[in-house]
Parts: structure tokens; sequence; C-alpha cells
């Protein structure tokens, strides 16, 4: 199909005005580009939704890791004043035995 583009073109490379077998040879030509540009758009298309999936999960580990250490430190700081009252008792305790 090339050659037959080519031969076309220059027979009537010549020639003043775009006859309907050129124009019909460019918008086969331009056909196939497109087609060839559809075809790597898919393939960057695919590309894009494998790194959208990644970064969709590791949005989901992060949150998870933050609402885990969340109720980590809230348990922490929790037994923290715990064990402070416990001590401010017994060194209330051990002043009144004193």
């Amino acid at each position: 199909m090339k050659k037959v583009v080519q031969k076309i073109i220059k027979k009537q490379s010549k020639e003043k005005y775009v006859t309907e077998e050129r124009f019909d040879a460019f918008a086969i030509s331009t056909a196939r580009r497109f087609d060839k540009m559809d075809a790597r758009f898919d393939k960057m298309d695919k590309s894009f939704e494998t790194l959208i999936k990644g970064f969709q999960i590791f949005q989901q580990e992060a949150q998870d890791h933050r609402a885990a250490m969340s109720a980590l430190t809230h348990g922490e700081v929790n037994h923290e004043r715990k064990i402070n009252e416990l001590f401010e008792r017994v060194e209330k305790l051990e002043k009144k035995v004193k």
C-alpha cells in the first residue's frame, strides 16, 4: 500500500491541485498514524491505571497505619496518665506512713 501511495504522490507532485486519489492516499496514511497513536495511548492508559491502583493501595495502607498508630498513641497516653496517678497516690501513702 505504501508503494501505491508513493507512486501516486510522485505522479501528482507536479500537479497544482489535489486530486481525489491523492486526497484518499493522504487520508489513508493519516488514518494509519491515528491508529498507531491510539494504540500508544491505550498502552499509556493501562500503565496509568496500574499506577493509580498502586497509589490507591499505598494511600489505603497509609490510612490504616495512621489509624493503628493513633489508637496506640491514645492507649499509651491513657496508660501514662494512670501510671502517673498511681505514683502520686503511692507518694501520698508513703508520706502518710512516715
